[in-house]
């Protein structure tokens, strides 16, 4: 399948999967730390290092790097984000999101539902032909996160620290990230679509995704959390939020605090990954403090 041009930036969004509506931050939250988005990492005998949370938009208000974020990163010997954008893992990003062959997904749709698509695409400046080949979760994603046209966050944070000739580090492989969506059936990603053309027909889905702009550009990490959890009534399937939460947030959090901790020994380290991974019971920072490490908030 050929892509067209216009979904290139869809594509590397994609690979920062953390789609709001089916990301509820796992476990207990009695755990806390949620009062900031930036934090130092410290432990004795160990340089500082920083962890940033995202939010995978290019909104200016999303890029504009608070004085705090700023120095953290000019004073880092290193760069980590959740995986890096190459073109292997481009290619495996088009090979998750496709069809099998022979496959269309207005087969996979009523007439209605492919109506309703199309329409809604024309607002992406996307046919809706041009995404036939797609799988439905896939179409789903690309609808539930801001529609980017540049760098999103991480990205623009990499190619600063790669122009300070910083080596820059990814925590998992497109391939992991892509394997959240393994599994699910047809009609589990059919329901999942359905919902989010719902929520964009309405209206409802722009104005949480500008709510949730306002919160990241507010550093209000608990807001932000409070807005998922608000939102979760709005998918038709509970157990699919279940489900992908499991392997979206909580099995990426174990993953992804086994890999970084190598990279805090070194000290200097500046690390970037999704908002919604920090908080929580089985956060990054609670797996992170349980390993020994101090963490110190730093508010903006």
């Amino acid at each position: 399948m050929a892509f067209p041009r216009a979904l290139h930036g869809a594509l590397a969004l994609l690979l920062f999967i953390a789609p709001p509506l089916l990301a509820r931050v796992g476990g207990d939250q009695g755990a806390g730390y949620d009062q900031a988005l930036l934090w130092r990492i410290e432990r004795d005998g160990v340089d500082p290092s920083h962890l940033l949370g995202t939010m995978h938009s290019d909104d200016p208000r999303v890029l504009a790097l608070s004085p705090q974020r700023d120095a953290a990163l000019q004073t880092a010997q290193r760069f980590v984000m959740e995986v890096l954008m190459d073109a292997s893992a481009s290619a495996a990003i088009q090979r998750a999101m496709q069809l099998p062959a022979g496959k269309r997904l207005p087969q996979l749709l009523d007439a209605a539902q492919w109506q309703r698509l199309s329409e809604v695409l024309r607002a992406y400046e996307l046919s809706a032909e041009a995404l036939a080949g797609l799988r439905p979760w896939a179409v789903a994603v690309m609808l539930s996160v801001p529609p980017s046209r540049g760098a999103v966050l991480d990205q623009y944070l990499a190619e600063r620290a790669r122009q300070r000739g910083l080596a820059v580090h990814g925590l998992e492989s497109a391939a992991e990230q892509m394997a959240v969506f393994e599994g699910l059936s047809n009609a589990q990603q059919i329901d999942y679509l359905d919902d989010v053309l719902a929520l964009v027909e309405s209206g409802c889905m722009a104005n949480y995704l500008e709510r949730m702009t306002e919160r990241y550009a507010a550093a209000d990490l608990a807001g932000l959390v409070a807005l998922v959890e608000r939102m979760d009534g709005h998918i038709s399937d509970p157990q699919l939020v279940e489900d992908i939460t499991e392997r979206l947030i909580d099995q990426r959090n174990m993953r992804m605090a086994e890999r970084l901790q190598p990279l805090l020994e070194r000290g200097g380290t500046f690390a970037a990954v999704g908002a919604l991974h920090l908080p929580g019971a089985g956060g990054l920072l609670e797996r992170l403090a349980s390993a020994g490490w101090r963490l110190v908030p730093i508010i903006e």
